[in-house]
């Protein structure tokens, strides 16, 4: 089996490299799932062009070109000598080289694949995937993620009946790299600097009183460098501060990190370190790649530290796409969009990046059942990703501590007509529903719109600075995550089905009053 497999990578690795002798006269069609090679056949020739067929497992074909080597020309004969003696016939001539093979290596393939528009982010593993060439599947996707995964640690000082300056208390979570810059300076907010993500409640403690609930200290390590984090002893006791609070030992690998900003309604949150401190640690260290969707069933795993026993990985699948579960990040209860997966987490997986079978983010990490490990909880993909671009846009601005805000439009929406749609052509399936407009509260954005009781919401418009941006609605959840993109300025509108026309609602321009803190 070992053999046949390799031949078959090898039967594949060819055509690709023949494929690009003749790109210019073809074109590669990229589906988003893996389609197989059937076969490959020479269909045609005219002698120096031949013409090559291959079939997929999908019943399409595509053709490609080799263009074979010329032979040269007989040399011509000399002309007759003079009369009188005979000359000597020319010789003749020397048959031409074969052209040569072309010398392409399977990385040109790869890099011609990342230059068709739509596949610049593509992985290596996802262009051998498009072309049906097997990899080491999930184990190779889990082992690239580890060079995006940390450790976290938060040291909080909480209130204590026993000492009146309180105790060291240190929870252990668990984030992802979101961003790495190059350490070249610190003339900006950015500039060296390593970005990652986790979740607020890792960094929030509602018991404590240093620095407004935040921890005094958080550090960071990089997957491989765990450090048993302790408390200091001496002479069989806890060595104490000068205040009587235990010292805690965070060891060489420990990357100190401070905390940027957050969101406890979406339980996202952002810390930095100084990227030269990462980067000594593991010069590899990559950020994440974000997923395009995610889709029910889809295998997924996640990197985390359960029960700070060191990092390690669970699997499962995704169950819900989106629902909505009651927790207490910051002392309030709050109603939380996320995602069900039956992958096992414990308390230190909070913040783990949530991944698909492709090592691309889906989710971070936040909530269990406790009781049963086939119902747990992610923050989904889509959620993260408006949510940490909100708080480094107001990094960006300097804020001291960002913190992600977003409109309310002043309206309530309810979904009809849900149902399921499959896709047979990628395998995957979605619920798509009509956002209905039930009420409109006086005087609010909604209202001023133009939104009326029973408009069927379709599309969302984002104008910034004369760039527009328009999001497709088929889902209402997905109204309250645009809503955290929303900038100071925007001008925003609906497309909206009134009585069967399809209509453009007016255009609103967000002011900072319109901004709160959800």
């Amino acid at each position: 089996m070992m053999k046949r497999r390799i031949k078959i990578i090898f039967t594949v690795l060819l055509s690709l490299i023949m494929m690009l002798s003749m790109l210019g006269g073809c074109a590669l069609f990229i589906a988003d799932e893996p389609v197989s090679i059937v076969s490959i056949e020479k269909t045609d020739t005219d002698g120096i062009v031949d013409t090559y067929t291959i079939t997929y497992s999908d019943g399409t074909t595509s053709t490609f070109f080799v263009t074979n080597g010329v032979n040269g020309e007989n040399g011509k004969d000399g002309v007759d000598g003079a009369d009188g003696e005979n000359g000597k016939d020319g010789l003749n001539g020397v048959d031409g080289k074969d052209g040569k093979d072309s010398n392409v290596s399977i990385e040109d393939v790869y890099e011609y694949y990342r230059s068709i528009p739509g596949n610049e982010d593509k992985t290596y593993e996802d262009f051998l995937k498009a072309f049906g060439i097997a990899t080491n599947g999930a184990a190779a996707a889990v082992n690239k993620t580890l060079l995006s995964t940390v450790k976290v640690h938060s040291e909080f000082i909480e209130t204590s009946d026993s000492n009146e300056y309180g105790q060291t208390v240190i929870s252990s979570g668990a984030g992802v790299i979101y961003e790495i810059n190059p350490s070249t300076g610190d003339s900006g907010v950015t500039n060296g600097y390593t970005y990652f993500l986790t979740n607020y409640h890792v960094i929030y403690d509602e018991k404590g009183y240093d620095d407004n609930y935040f921890p005094r200290k958080i550090v960071a390590y990089l997957y491989g460098t765990e450090y048993p984090v302790h408390y200091v002893t001496e002479n069989n006791s806890f060595k104490l501060d000068e205040y009587g609070r235990k010292i805690a030992e965070y060891g060489k690998y420990g990357i100190e990190c401070e905390y940027v900003g957050g969101s406890a309604a979406a339980d996202v949150a952002v810390i930095r370190a100084k990227t030269a401190d990462v980067l000594a640690i593991n010069e590899n260290a990559q950020a994440v790649t974000f997923a395009d969707q995610y889709y029910v069933g889809e295998t997924a795993f996640t990197v985390g530290n359960p029960n700070n026993e060191g990092m390690s990985v669970t699997q499962g699948i995704v169950s819900t796409d989106s629902e909505y579960i009651y927790l207490s990040v910051d002392g309030k209860s709050r109603e939380h969009r996320s995602m069900r997966v039956d992958v096992a987490l414990y308390p230190g997986n909070s913040g783990g990046g949530l991944f698909n079978s492709s090592g691309k983010l889906i989710g971070l990490s936040h909530a269990g059942d406790g009781d049963d490990q086939n119902v747990n909880y992610a923050v989904p993909l889509d959620l993260v990703k408006v949510v940490a671009e909100d708080i480094m846009y107001y990094h960006k601005k300097g804020a001291d501590v960002a913190v992600a805000d977003k409109i309310t439009l002043g309206v309530t929406v309810s979904f009809e007509k849900s149902k399921y749609v499959y896709d047979s052509a990628t395998g995957y399936g979605k619920i798509v529903e009509d956002l209905v407009v039930t009420s409109i509260i006086e005087n609010s954005i909604a209202e001023k719109l133009g939104l009326n009781k029973d408009d069927v919401i379709k599309n969302l418009r984002i104008d910034r600075a004369g760039t527009p941006l328009e999001y497709e609605l088929s889902r209402s959840y997905q109204i309250g995550d645009l809503l955290f993109s929303v900038r100071v300025g925007d001008k925003i509108s609906f497309t909206i089905d009134r009585d069967g026309n399809q209509m453009q609602t007016s255009e609103y321009t967000v002011l900072e009053t319109d901004l709160k803190t959800p």
